[in-house]
């Protein structure tokens, strides 16, 4: 099922955003997900230069030198890193899944922005802070919708739950995939070590 989210999405401010457009949005999204299992937000609010940076950063990073990329492997770091490519599978019948990836945990963006690979990718620190909050803000409208649309009660409001967003203890992340050229995927595919996590 497809949404359109712009009446309470992040280009709509708290003080023009309707109880009413919560309450629709959300039954929506109630339904979407009981009958479906999922939905396609479309007009989130999502600023589209910061999508656009996601591709930048994305691409700066992943042609960087295998070398470098591996300073920052998720080997060595527990709570996020680069996964190189053809090192996760996600289906037993293939040897790999031929992408490469970068997990950045919020509390490290916000709290621990040295562990970030900005010595070799300038500019990742500050995308992933504004991406992040981006994305974060626009969860919490979702749980507002989702909390009217469901007529919870306030003690019963998803974002009590998850109000530790990009702090110490919330495995909130920001994943970045990168699908490489047809050569890389032969040779991931060819020489393929299998990793599960």
């Amino acid at each position: 099922m497809t949404l359109d989210y712009s009446l309470c999405g992040l280009l709509t401010s708290d003080k023009l955003l309707k109880q009413e457009d919560l309450y629709n949005a959300g039954k929506e999204l109630v339904d979407a997900f009981s009958t479906r299992g999922f939905v396609y937000l479309t007009n989130s609010g999502i600023n589209p230069k910061h999508l656009q940076e996601a591709r930048l950063i994305t691409n700066k990073f992943f042609n960087l030198e295998k070398s470098k990329k591996q300073l920052y492997s998720m080997e060595k770091n527990i709570e996020f890193g680069y996964v190189g490519l053809g090192r996760e599978e996600v289906d037993w019948d293939h040897p790999c899944d031929v992408k490469e990836a970068l997990s950045v945990d919020g509390n490290s963006v916000f709290n621990h922005p040295e562990k970030l690979p900005e010595d070799i990718c300038p500019g990742i620190v500050e995308f992933t802070k504004k991406f992040m909050t981006d994305c974060r803000q626009l969860s919490e409208r979702i749980m507002d919708s989702l909390s009217i649309g469901m007529e919870l009660k306030e003690e019963s409001d998803p974002k009590k739950c998850h109000q530790r967003i990009h702090k110490q203890g919330n495995i909130s992340y920001l994943r970045l995939n990168y699908y490489g050229s047809a050569d890389k995927l032969f040779t991931a595919r060819t020489n393929s070590s299998r990793r599960t996590y």
